[in-house]
């Protein structure tokens, strides 16, 4: 037992880091063309640790990896890049594994506009979960998360660079910026409520719950204007996986998202077909078709986003693509952007492993 364990956790520690650097790769690809906005995805379910500091540790194995990389709006001045990795372990606190702690780390980082305006963010999570029926459990979970912001001035044009003879990047633009970077501390919690049956046989599962984000609203003004701040967000979700047959699912995603005068609504809703359930061989299609609209109703559609996933095994690789509905597309042409997420999740191995036997969570 001694030499499985650490075989796992080797084994483990090798495949995060393959999947960093493929992340990593991908953003140092596009990185001379990288602009971006705030932290966003519209794969809402594949990236639990940003939907709810309380998801972390609430999935079937030990230790997840998780990655996204986000494009949007090519055809326009402003284009956005994202990309996102994090990781997340479960501990248990009783042998029964009815309880436990779930603790992980999430890594985003963006990019917007000629100024390049950039968002990094380092956020630890930390969840308590414990089962309250024998096919419930509820969790709550915190966030706290070291943010820097900083924008460049090489690219940007100002007034006082246009002479007679039109732009000349030679001139100075005589303006004084207090500060181009700047580092804040943020807090957010949430709590979820899970349901899982106890026999491997049975998929259906699903989440809801609500985070509260920015609790402290921090400062984030680069000259230093107290007055602004990162007003705090709501976000609700449901996230639910029902098993209508031997071999297919189908699968329902619900999320608003509350920030200030800002509201943002995404419903959605795949097919999930089992291609193989034999143990070491599973493969699964799914296809799936979201719908993102704003505060003003449901007929003020932002976004149509059809998408499709492959499950193989312990790995999880989903892509999809954002089609612009909004006034915009009459810059966007309605091309809104790609978006790509890789989930590998590992298990330790059961030693006397029974496909009947109950599984926890």
């Amino acid at each position: 037992m001694m030499n499985i364990s650490t075989r796992f956790t080797g084994f483990s520690i090798v495949k995060g880091i393959v999947l960093a650097a493929l992340l990593l790769f991908l953003s140092t690809i596009t990185v001379n063309s990288v602009k971006a906005q705030d932290i966003h995805f519209s794969q809402f379910g594949n990236v639990p640790l940003q939907l709810n500091p309380a998801l972390t540790g609430v999935f079937l194995g030990d230790t997840r990896f998780n990655g996204n990389y986000r494009a949007q709006w090519y055809d326009v001045p402003v284009t956005y890049r994202t990309a996102y990795f994090a990781v997340d372990k479960k501990w248990y606190l009783c042998e029964e594994k009815t309880r436990f702690i779930g603790g992980g780390l999430v890594f985003n980082h963006d990019w917007a506009g000629d100024g390049n305006l950039g968002t990094t963010q380092l956020g630890l999570n930390l969840a308590y979960t414990t089962r309250v029926a024998k096919k419930h459990y509820l969790s709550a979970g915190l966030q706290v998360a070291g943010y820097q912001r900083s924008f460049e001035t090489d690219n940007l044009e100002f007034d006082e660079q246009f002479g007679s003879k039109g732009f000349d990047p030679s001139f100075a633009n005589n303006e004084n910026f207090f500060d181009q970077s700047i580092i804040y501390l943020d807090f957010s919690a949430g709590v979820n409520w899970h349901f899982q049956h106890p026999d491997q046989a049975k998929r259906t599962r699903w989440d809801l719950g609500v985070g509260l984000f920015h609790i402290n609203t921090p400062q984030k003004s680069f000259w230093d204007d107290p007055t602004v701040e990162l007003p705090a967000r709501w976000a609700i979700h449901g996230l639910g996986l029902f098993q209508v047959g031997g071999k297919t699912d189908v699968v329902a995603t619900l999320v608003g998202a509350f920030q200030g005068p800002h509201t943002e609504y995404l419903i959605g809703g795949a097919v999930k077909q089992h291609l193989n359930l034999n143990r070491t061989k599973e493969l699964a299609v799914q296809l799936g078709l979201s719908y993102r609209f704003n505060a003003e109703g449901f007929g003020t559609g932002d976004a149509l986003i059809p998408a499709i996933e492959v499950h193989h095994k312990a790995w999880t690789v989903g892509i999809s693509y954002d089609i612009n509905i909004s006034d915009i597309n009459i810059a966007t042409n309605n091309f809104g952007g790609p978006e790509i997420s890789v989930i590998h999740t590992l298990k330790k191995p059961d030693v006397d492993f029974c496909p009947t036997c109950p599984v926890y969570l």
